[in-house]
């Protein structure tokens, strides 16, 4: 128990939402991409899906990155709603985990599946299946799983706490998601006083629109004050991270992501609320794109505002925005400045903790 009252003490330090001198502090890291792949549900472990290797993990641990969001599917950990967690899966992440926690890794699990849930192959997973709240996937099953994922994995020291819903979108209605998130965030509670719970926007979790959308009444009432608020934000012409155009076409300039994080952090700190940014990265087809992610990741120093770029992981090839290592074993250009904000930019408290 000491451990874990350590732990939450040295970040909500960190994760302080009072921008100044003593709390100008961000704990950087990457998304590990993989255990949410393919288009069918659940599928095939090691054919539509699998895990990042502890290889992996000792890459970015040797570039200072060692806070991981490990994206994930809800119909793979859970493949019957409201029924016990999936013994094989528990056994993967679990691996996971126990070798994160043997290299003083820090883990964020994110359930990777857009605010649905459904099984089958989809040709759009951002959409696949039905919506939480719906009579097909009430919002008491959404709780449901974070209930059992809390109790099954809250014991390891690497995690950092549950990231209940990648990019929840087009819900059905204004009061949905914020419903479903205060159920999740309650299930936890019941389970786990001990570690954060992130809480993604609606509308993609999109920070340059998120005063423009229901977000901006977003309030989740947590007995523990361990809520952290997340957006995600791409830097191309629609938000998406697809970068469709050349950097002129996108309309890109240096100060793009600062300019797209600037609604998030206004609300954010009107609102004293902690935030990060959970998703955002670069393709690697023009040199320009550098200076954008490098501008984006100062000031979200200065911020206090954590961020994992997207991202690594063992099957992305030739992604032009992943920050794998080349086939050569040369590294990705965006690592040039990811390097640059490091996990141990606060090493000093961290390391203590990780230390029992």
């Amino acid at each position: 128990m000491y451990y874990f009252l350590s732990m939450i003490l040295c970040l909500t330090v960190m994760m302080s939402p009072t921008v100044g001198k003593a709390q100008q502090a961000a704990l950087f890291g990457v998304n590990l991409a993989a255990a949410e792949f393919g288009n069918r549900f659940p599928g095939s472990y090691g054919k539509d899906y699998t895990y990042p290797t502890a290889e992996e993990l000792d890459y970015y641990k040797r570039k200072n990155l060692k806070l991981i969001r490990l994206p994930f599917a809800w119909e793979r950990i859970q493949p019957t709603l409201n029924s016990p967690l999936d013994a094989a899966e528990v056994s993967h992440m679990t691996d996971f985990l126990n070798a994160a926690d043997a290299k003083g890794m820090h883990v964020i699990l994110d359930a990777h599946n857009y605010g649905r849930y459904g099984h089958g192959t989809f040709s759009d997973v951002t959409n696949h299946g039905n919506a939480i709240g719906s009579s097909a996937v009430p919002v008491a099953a959404f709780a449901d799983l974070w209930s059992r994922m809390a109790r099954q994995f809250q014991g390891h020291p690497s995690l950092v706490g549950y990231d209940l819903m990648n990019e929840p979108h087009d819900m059905g209605g204004d009061s949905i998601w914020p419903s479903a998130a205060q159920a999740a965030v309650d299930a936890i509670r019941a389970a786990d006083v001990t570690h954060y719970v992130f809480v993604e926007g609606d509308n993609w979790a999109t920070a340059v629109t998120w005063l423009m959308t229901n977000n901006a009444n977003l309030d989740i009432n947590d007995p523990t004050g361990l809520i952290v608020y997340e957006a995600h934000q791409y830097f191309d012409r629609n938000s998406r991270g697809t970068y469709g155009g050349s950097y002129d076409k996108d309309g890109g300039y240096p100060t793009i992501g600062v300019d797209r994080l600037q609604p998030f952090t206004t609300w954010r700190n009107q609102h004293h609320h902690r935030g990060w940014l959970g998703e955002y990265g670069i393709p690697d087809n023009d040199l320009r794109w550098l200076t954008v992610l490098d501008k984006l990741l100062a000031t979200m120093r200065q911020q206090g505002i954590w961020g994992t770029y997207w991202a690594g992981g063992p099957w992305w090839g030739d992604s032009r925005l992943s920050c794998e290592p080349q086939i050569n074993g040369n590294d990705a250009v965006q690592m040039t400045i990811l390097q640059k904000y490091p996990s141990t930019y606060f090493e000093g408290r961290l390391s203590s903790v990780n230390n029992r």
